[in-house]
Protein backbone atom coordinates (compact mmCIF):
# COMPACT_ATOMS: atom_id res chain seq x y z
CA UNK A 1 0.00 0.00 0.00
CA UNK A 2 1.43 3.36 -1.00
CA UNK A 3 2.14 6.14 1.48
CA UNK A 4 -0.60 8.27 -0.11
CA UNK A 5 -3.13 5.44 0.30
CA UNK A 6 -2.11 4.89 3.93
CA UNK A 7 -2.57 8.61 4.66
CA UNK A 8 -6.03 8.58 3.07
CA UNK A 9 -6.97 5.42 4.99
CA UNK A 10 -5.73 7.01 8.22
CA UNK A 11 -7.86 10.09 7.53
CA UNK A 12 -10.99 7.99 6.86
CA UNK A 13 -10.39 6.07 10.08
CA UNK A 14 -9.74 9.26 12.06
CA UNK A 15 -13.02 10.79 10.90
CA UNK A 16 -15.01 7.64 11.65
CA UNK A 17 -13.44 7.45 15.10
CA UNK A 18 -14.35 11.09 15.80
CA UNK A 19 -17.97 10.07 15.17
CA UNK A 20 -17.49 7.04 17.45
CA UNK A 21 -17.99 4.66 14.53
CA UNK A 22 -16.06 1.69 13.20
CA UNK A 23 -14.72 2.10 9.64
CA UNK A 24 -15.94 -0.48 7.09
CA UNK A 25 -12.91 -2.05 5.40
CA UNK A 26 -11.95 -4.94 3.14
CA UNK A 27 -8.69 -6.83 2.77
CA UNK A 28 -7.97 -8.11 -0.73
CA UNK A 29 -5.75 -11.14 -1.38
CA UNK A 30 -4.78 -12.22 -4.87
CA UNK A 31 -5.27 -9.73 -7.67
CA UNK A 32 -3.69 -9.46 -11.10
CA UNK A 33 0.00 -8.35 -11.04
CA UNK A 34 -0.93 -5.15 -12.91
CA UNK A 35 -2.99 -4.17 -9.87
CA UNK A 36 0.14 -4.34 -7.71
CA UNK A 37 2.17 -2.38 -10.27
CA UNK A 38 -0.45 0.37 -10.52
CA UNK A 39 -0.78 0.59 -6.75
CA UNK A 40 2.98 1.22 -6.45
CA UNK A 41 2.93 4.38 -8.59
CA UNK A 42 4.40 7.26 -6.59
CA UNK A 43 3.89 10.32 -8.77
CA UNK A 44 0.51 10.97 -10.34
CA UNK A 45 -1.85 13.95 -10.68
CA UNK A 46 -3.95 14.68 -7.57
CA UNK A 47 -7.29 14.17 -9.34
CA UNK A 48 -6.32 10.77 -10.72
CA UNK A 49 -7.41 7.70 -8.75
CA UNK A 50 -5.26 4.59 -8.42
CA UNK A 51 -7.98 2.52 -10.10
CA UNK A 52 -7.64 4.76 -13.18
CA UNK A 53 -3.90 4.10 -13.26
CA UNK A 54 -4.46 0.36 -12.91
CA UNK A 55 -7.13 0.47 -15.64
CA UNK A 56 -4.63 2.27 -17.86
CA UNK A 57 -2.20 -0.62 -17.43
CA UNK A 58 -4.98 -3.04 -18.46
CA UNK A 59 -5.98 -0.82 -21.37
CA UNK A 60 -9.60 -0.74 -20.20
CA UNK A 61 -11.56 0.48 -17.15
CA UNK A 62 -10.60 -1.51 -14.07
CA UNK A 63 -13.48 -3.73 -13.02
CA UNK A 64 -14.68 -3.39 -9.44
CA UNK A 65 -17.50 -5.09 -7.55
CA UNK A 66 -19.61 -3.99 -4.61
CA UNK A 67 -18.40 -5.34 -1.32
CA UNK A 68 -20.72 -6.63 1.39
CA UNK A 69 -19.58 -3.96 3.83
CA UNK A 70 -20.38 -0.25 3.60
CA UNK A 71 -20.23 1.33 0.16
CA UNK A 72 -16.87 -0.26 -0.60
CA UNK A 73 -15.84 -1.55 -3.99
CA UNK A 74 -13.14 -4.17 -4.43
CA UNK A 75 -11.27 -5.49 -7.49
CA UNK A 76 -13.69 -7.78 -9.35
CA UNK A 77 -10.92 -10.30 -10.04
CA UNK A 78 -9.81 -10.69 -6.42
CA UNK A 79 -9.26 -14.25 -5.27
CA UNK A 80 -10.16 -13.62 -1.61
CA UNK A 81 -11.97 -10.68 0.02
CA UNK A 82 -12.04 -10.35 3.81
CA UNK A 83 -14.82 -7.95 4.82
CA UNK A 84 -14.95 -6.28 8.21
CA UNK A 85 -14.28 -3.07 10.05
CA UNK A 86 -11.56 -1.11 11.81
CA UNK A 87 -12.73 -0.57 15.37
CA UNK A 88 -12.97 2.91 16.87
CA UNK A 89 -10.99 3.66 20.04
CA UNK A 90 -9.34 0.22 20.03
CA UNK A 91 -5.59 -0.37 19.75
CA UNK A 92 -3.47 -3.49 20.15
CA UNK A 93 0.31 -4.07 20.14
CA UNK A 94 1.81 -5.40 16.88
CA UNK A 95 5.14 -5.99 15.19
CA UNK A 96 7.95 -5.73 14.70
CA UNK A 97 7.68 -6.57 10.99
CA UNK A 98 10.27 -6.96 8.26
CA UNK A 99 10.39 -3.90 6.01
CA UNK A 100 11.33 -3.54 2.35
CA UNK A 101 14.61 -1.84 3.33
CA UNK A 102 15.81 -4.98 5.11
CA UNK A 103 15.26 -3.49 8.55
CA UNK A 104 12.52 -4.33 11.03
CA UNK A 105 9.90 -1.86 12.20
CA UNK A 106 9.49 -1.06 15.87
CA UNK A 107 6.85 -2.79 17.92
CA UNK A 108 3.92 -0.41 18.08
CA UNK A 109 0.28 -0.10 19.02
CA UNK A 110 -2.10 0.01 16.06
CA UNK A 111 -5.75 -0.04 15.05
CA UNK A 112 -7.71 -3.31 15.13
CA UNK A 113 -9.44 -4.85 12.08
CA UNK A 114 -12.21 -7.35 12.82
CA UNK A 115 -13.22 -9.69 10.00
CA UNK A 116 -16.93 -10.41 9.62
CA UNK A 117 -17.02 -12.40 6.38
CA UNK A 118 -14.64 -14.03 3.92
CA UNK A 119 -15.58 -14.37 0.27
CA UNK A 120 -13.50 -16.28 -2.22
CA UNK A 121 -13.51 -17.87 -5.62
CA UNK A 122 -14.33 -21.58 -5.74
CA UNK A 123 -10.68 -22.49 -6.46
CA UNK A 124 -9.11 -19.45 -4.81
CA UNK A 125 -5.36 -18.99 -4.91
CA UNK A 126 -3.78 -17.46 -1.82
CA UNK A 127 -1.29 -15.10 -3.40
CA UNK A 128 1.22 -13.27 -1.28
CA UNK A 129 4.71 -11.82 -1.30
CA UNK A 130 7.40 -12.30 1.27
CA UNK A 131 7.66 -9.14 3.32
CA UNK A 132 10.98 -7.49 3.86
CA UNK A 133 13.72 -7.11 1.29
CA UNK A 134 12.77 -10.01 -0.96
CA UNK A 135 12.72 -9.86 -4.75
CA UNK A 136 9.03 -10.71 -5.08
CA UNK A 137 8.21 -7.75 -2.83
CA UNK A 138 10.66 -5.28 -4.40
CA UNK A 139 10.58 -6.05 -8.15
CA UNK A 140 7.07 -4.65 -8.67
CA UNK A 141 8.28 -1.38 -7.19
CA UNK A 142 11.43 -1.42 -9.37
CA UNK A 143 9.50 -1.69 -12.63
CA UNK A 144 7.10 1.06 -11.60
CA UNK A 145 9.87 3.41 -10.49
CA UNK A 146 11.85 2.83 -13.70
CA UNK A 147 8.89 3.98 -15.79
CA UNK A 148 8.18 7.00 -13.60
CA UNK A 149 11.81 8.16 -13.63
CA UNK A 150 12.16 7.57 -17.38
CA UNK A 151 9.00 9.56 -18.13
CA UNK A 152 10.00 12.42 -15.82
CA UNK A 153 13.50 12.67 -17.30
CA UNK A 154 12.35 12.46 -20.93
CA UNK A 155 10.08 15.48 -20.42
CA UNK A 156 13.25 17.60 -20.22
CA UNK A 157 15.99 15.32 -21.54
CA UNK A 158 14.84 13.53 -24.70
CA UNK A 159 18.23 11.82 -25.04
CA UNK A 160 17.65 9.58 -21.99
CA UNK A 161 17.76 6.01 -23.30
CA UNK A 162 16.88 3.84 -20.32
CA UNK A 163 16.53 3.70 -16.54
CA UNK A 164 17.26 0.77 -14.27
CA UNK A 165 16.25 0.61 -10.59
CA UNK A 166 17.94 -2.45 -9.03
CA UNK A 167 16.13 -4.57 -6.46
CA UNK A 168 19.18 -4.21 -4.20
CA UNK A 169 18.24 -0.53 -3.75
CA UNK A 170 14.84 -1.55 -2.33
CA UNK A 171 13.25 -0.37 -5.57
CA UNK A 172 13.55 3.24 -4.45
CA UNK A 173 16.98 4.50 -3.50
CA UNK A 174 19.20 4.06 -6.58
CA UNK A 175 18.63 4.48 -10.29
CA UNK A 176 21.05 3.95 -13.18
CA UNK A 177 20.36 6.22 -16.14
CA UNK A 178 21.61 5.66 -19.68
CA UNK A 179 21.84 8.77 -21.88
CA UNK A 180 23.02 9.56 -25.38
CA UNK A 181 25.65 12.22 -24.83
CA UNK A 182 25.03 15.20 -27.14
CA UNK A 183 26.95 17.88 -25.24
CA UNK A 184 29.92 17.95 -22.87
CA UNK A 185 28.91 17.83 -19.22
CA UNK A 186 25.31 16.92 -19.96
CA UNK A 187 25.24 13.52 -18.25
Amino acid sequence: VSLHSRRRMYEFQRRAEERGEALPAAVIIGTHPLHYMGSMVYAYPPKVRKMEIIGGLFGEPYRVARCGVGDLEVPAGAEIVIEGEILAETREPEGPFGEFTGYASYRSTQHVFVAHRVRMRRDAIFQSVTSGMSRDHILVSCVTREGEILNALRRNLPNVRAVHVPHTSCGAFTAYISMKKVADGEP
